[in-house]
């Protein structure tokens, strides 16, 4: 940091709290239009100049001297020529009623004419009616912007408290603002369009959804899949399927001899004998059904044939 003197009294200067700091500074403005910074060394008992992208002098009512209005057609307004102070430029103004103090503008078809005659101590007044109030802009004694309000009940002018004045780096910060603020709302509106619901959600939505269609029916349920039963099959035990069948076979009734007999008779008699190895199922041996038939009874059948 330079070490500089500190700044001549016929400067204009401006004391103001640095955010960027933390800490007192002053803003000096130069012949040249531009403005240095300065914080104050106790330990060295001088001035050092500081650095600070944030900081420039706010400028006030009282840094503004009103030369002369004039009507402009595109904002349907006055517009009051001043000379700042701070920069030594001369700036337009306008009077806004909703922030009861000024606001610079700038209008390239108002030209300042210098030769204009500033005698006039009172410019316009704003508002004609009781409900809107009137206010009267005009010169003081010492040549500064004053600001007054009209007293219906005593019929007085009384003075508006100063505020400090927006210059076009301070609107157009605001709007800048302004717009970033719309654009997060935009942007934080999109994203919970986009962000999906919970399955859970989802489910109550559509059951509410149905509520809504069935509200006729006191005796509405959720509906649910239709699942078709089937009877459960038990399995099949092959081992005893298979032992019940040889069963079956094994317990067939055995053809006696005298059954052989008789059944051969039969056919011989109606023309059809039969061959005496036909029957493989019969087992003739170990049989004692026959023992005591004489062998003439089988001696005539033979015959017979």
């Amino acid at each position: 940091m330079t070490i500089n003197q500190p700044p001549a009294p016929s400067s204009i200067f401006v004391q103001k709290f640095c955010k960027f700091l933390d800490k007192e500074i002053i803003v000096v403005r130069q012949k040249s239009g531009n403005y240095l910074k300065f914080q104050f060394d106790h330990s060295k008992d001088q001035f050092i100049s500081v650095e600070c992208p944030d900081c420039y002098p706010i400028t006030k009512e009282k840094d503004l001297v009103p030369l002369y209005p004039c009507w402009s057609n595109i904002l349907g307004r006055h517009v009051i020529f001043a000379n700042n102070l701070l920069n030594k430029r001369i700036e337009q103004y306008i009077y806004d009623k909703e922030y009861k103090g000024f606001q610079q503008v700038h209008q390239t078809g108002l030209k300042f004419n210098r030769q204009r005659s500033r005698t006039s101590s009172e410019f316009f007044q704003v508002g004609e009616s009781i409900k809107e109030g009137v206010i009267r802009i005009r010169r003081d004694s010492e040549g500064r912007l004053k600001k007054e309000r009209l007293d219906w009940a005593t019929q007085q002018w009384t003075s508006i408290p100063a505020v400090p004045v927006k210059t076009l780096n301070a609107v157009e910060k605001e709007k800048s603002k302004r717009q970033r603020s719309q654009s997060i709302l935009r942007e934080e509106k999109t994203d919970r369009k986009r962000k999906p619901k919970p399955m859970k959600a989802v489910s109550e939505e559509r059951i509410n959804e149905r509520k809504c269609t069935n509200t006729s029916n006191d005796s509405w349920k959720p509906e649910l899949p239709d699942i078709e039963t089937i009877p459960e099959e038990k399995p099949i035990d092959a081992e005893n399927e298979w032992k019940t069948e040889v069963e079956i076979v094994n317990n067939k009734s055995k053809l006696s001899k005298k059954d052989v007999f008789e059944i051969r008779r039969l056919a011989a008699m109606m023309g059809n004998p039969t061959e005496e190895d036909s029957s493989d199922d019969a087992d003739f041996s170990g049989s004692d059904d026959y023992d005591d038939v004489p062998d003439e009874m089988f001696d005539v059948v033979e015959s017979s044939c």
